[in-house]
């Protein structure tokens, strides 16, 4: 039987040694780019895809327990949001000491990537199982959110706010009633 954690380990190092190498190329190459900031972005939200799993609120033996459906999604989203921090910690403390991002970009860096983890760890929680559908629908979400926020301005983020809650609640409904 093959452990989960095998591939998860090796994708979680190849990506951060993909990373600071990624950035660390575009900062001395001959365009001289700071990438180091969409990476610290970015990279947290990889991991976080990669090691999600949300196919056990299907399962009727969890449903007929008395834990709760925010327990159980606490539950399932412990390990991939500790993974994800270790990750955006390791490579900002490595982008800081090669002087490639600062304190407050690494701050911002921080609180985008919470906010677009969050996003993506609600869709996944509303569609459990189905992880290519949350995959789906948070690339167009944010699609949305760009091409739309011209016109709607921050009006955006409550159509977002209203969609999810309501994904949401159906998740919690299918949790408790199957």
């Amino acid at each position: 039987m093959q452990s989960r954690l095998g591939p998860l380990s090796f994708s979680w190092l190849g990506l951060i040694m993909f990373g600071i190498s990624l950035a660390v190329g575009a900062h001395y190459g001959a365009a001289r780019t700071s990438l180091a900031t969409p990476i610290a972005v970015f990279g947290p939200l990889v991991i976080l895809m990669q090691s999600l799993r949300t196919r056990p609120l299907l399962s009727s033996v969890l449903r007929s327990t008395s834990l709760g459906y925010l327990s159980a999604c606490g539950a399932m989203l412990r390990l991939p949001v500790l993974l994800s921090g270790c990750w955006l910690l390791a490579f900002c403390s490595v982008m800081g000491s090669l002087n490639l991002l600062s304190g407050t970009q690494a701050i911002s860096a921080c609180l985008v990537s919470v906010l677009v983890g969050g996003l993506y760890a609600m869709l996944a929680l509303a569609l459990p199982g189905r992880e290519r559908w949350a995959v789906g629908l948070f690339i167009g979400t944010l699609w949305f959110a760009f091409y739309e926020y011209e016109s709607f301005q921050n009006g955006v983020f409550i159509i977002i706010a209203l969609t999810f809650s309501f994904l949401l609640t159906r998740a919690r409904q299918h949790y408790r009633h199957g």
